[in-house]
């Protein structure tokens, strides 16, 4: 029976050809020759240019456009109404555009959020109604509310997560700038964020801190097995870490970057409940490929989704000849990092030249300095947010802390953002 379970393993790890199924579907999907259909394209009887009104549900969590002035959304419609009154069945998705005024209206120190007329809670979930018309892609709301749903558990969770994530901004509004960058990793709400910071992230090269992804997952994944480990099972421990990605990816929403962690976190907690230890890091991010081109077939294009997969396959085939290369001037510790820094790049760099015009090489020193940092933010904030609920009298110095810290890491982003860019022009 023994020889048997290891030829299974051997065989499921090593012959099943994951890493070269995973290849040939990129291969053929960015070449071309392989084309893929958005299953979510809007779709209706009635033409986009006589649509006046839609119903529907928010299916992404709201992004700000800063130059228009408008949040962006995607929406799936179920109903569209023309300008004569015709209601026509309607399915696939829409790229809304909100003004910040409706969305911001529950917002704490926002301009408009005293402004409740024509508010609406804006989450992922809500079932909205909108009045408007089309121009190009989007649908231009000029009006909106709220729309009450069937009352189940499904509605039941959106509503709590949508009253959490509005409460966390509120508690977070407290720590001032450190809470802005606190809600950007952990909720993708960036709203908050100085904006001079999130170009600087961009400018030198550390723009992946900011998305949320498997750096973020880790990190709760991490802690839960921490804590549960030492006093429980090993099966309730692995339950435990589940539920924590589960909730985390629930609270923060599905990116393509994070939706990547989340499948091969999941793949990693199912192998280690039946014991398969032998089985190499690459072949659970192909198969996690494979999986999340058939489930979201439309984020392959996405940079979030090129550069999640790219930098993650960079380090796996490359960081240990990185990591031998500069130990011959770096001490073990630097020597690991530089090399898995370096490694990501080797994919990251030439997809950030082709989509965007531009590369950063800084960014492989910085991220030695800036990870870390940031690491220890997650972990303080975390600590002193369950702190502040226990001791509200430790609230102010716990922001302090929070502060003090988010200076740090912003003058480390500000100086390696002063480093030169190679910029080609993007396609």
């Amino acid at each position: 029976r023994r020889a048997c379970g290891s030829k299974m393993v051997r065989f499921r790890t090593e012959r099943i050809p994951f890493v070269f199924s995973a290849a040939i579907v990129a291969l053929l999907v960015y070449s071309g020759l392989l084309p893929v259909q958005d299953g979510k394209v809007f779709s209706c009887l009635c033409t986009k240019d006589s649509i006046k009104i839609l119903e529907g549900k928010i299916s992404s969590n709201p992004v700000k456009n800063m130059q228009k002035g408008f949040y962006t959304l995607d929406f799936s419609p179920f109903y569209a109404q023309d300008k004569n009154g015709g209601v026509y069945s309607a399915s696939g998705s829409v790229k809304l555009l909100l003004k910040e005024e409706i969305v911001e209206a529950y917002f704490p120190g926002k301009l408009y959020s005293s402004a409740k007329e024509n508010s609406i809670l804006c989450e992922k979930g809500n079932n909205l109604f909108v009045s408007g018309k089309f121009s190009g892609k989007y649908f231009i709301a000029e009006t909106s509310k709220n729309i009450a749903t069937e009352k189940n558990i499904a509605t039941f969770l959106v509503k709590i997560r949508s009253l959490s994530r509005l409460k966390f901004r509120r508690l977070m509004y407290y720590w001032k700038d450190a809470g802005g960058l606190f809600l950007a990793l952990i909720s993708g709400i960036r709203e908050y964020t100085d904006t001079d910071l999130q170009n600087a992230f961009r400018t030198a090269g550390l723009s992946h801190i900011l998305a949320l992804s498997g750096m973020h997952l880790s990190l709760f994944s991490g802690l839960s097995r921490k804590i549960s480990k030492k006093r429980l099972s090993e099966k309730t421990s692995l339950v435990l870490q589940f539920v924590s990605v589960l909730i985390f990816v629930w609270f923060a929403g599905l990116s393509p970057s994070l939706l990547r962690a989340f499948i091969c976190n999941v793949i990693l907690i199912i192998c280690a409940a039946v014991k398969l230890n032998d089985i190499r890091m690459l072949d659970i991010l192909s198969v996690s490929f494979l999986l999340h081109v058939s489930v979201c077939p439309k984020d392959i294009f996405s940079l979030a989704f090129m550069l999640s997969y790219g930098a993650l396959a960079g380090i796996l085939l490359f960081s240990d000849f990185f990591t031998l290369v500069s130990l011959k001037i770096l001490p073990f510790g630097i020597a690991s990092s530089f090399g898995a820094s370096c490694a990501a790049q080797t994919f990251t760099s030439p997809i950030a030249l082709r989509t965007i015009g531009n590369f950063s090489p800084i960014g492989i020193v910085a991220t030695i300095f800036v990870s870390p940092l940031i690491t220890i933010f997650i972990y303080a904030g975390l600590l002193i947010f369950f702190l502040s609920f226990v001791f509200p009298f430790a609230a102010p110095l716990g922001a302090s802390i929070m502060n003090f810290l988010y200076n740090a890491t912003k003058f480390f982003v500000m100086m390696f953002s002063r480093f030169p860019t190679f910029n080609i022009g993007g396609f």
